[in-house]
């Protein structure tokens, strides 16, 4: 149980980070640190929301067993940057076609 919720925390923070990388390259650099504080509340709903459907869509394809660690070496990296690429590239062509 340990190895895939390290998994999904992993798959949360990249999602995150990539969410608030996004933000702050749209807001350009005057008003990055204002932006990104009232970004912080939606960008934990959207990460909480896109690891919950990661849980029901790959629960079962997630090493388990936190002794699994050579796997988990190469899977946290790949889930940590695969959700951080969907973030920023979701949110950065959402916030193109809305105006920016």
């Amino acid at each position: 149980m340990g190895g895939r919720v390290f998994q999904l925390a992993t798959a949360g923070a990249g999602f995150l980070a990539g969410y608030g990388w996004a933000v702050s390259r749209w807001a350009g650099e005057v008003h990055a640190a204002s932006l990104l504080k009232a970004a912080v509340g939606p960008g934990l709903a959207v990460s909480g929301l896109y690891v919950g459907v990661l849980a029901l869509v790959l629960w079962g394809r997630a090493p388990a067993k936190p002794s699994v660690t050579r796997l988990r070496v190469v899977v946290s990296p790949a889930a940590f940057t695969g959700s951080f690429v969907v973030a920023a590239a979701g949110l950065s062509g959402a916030l193109a076609l809305v105006g920016g």
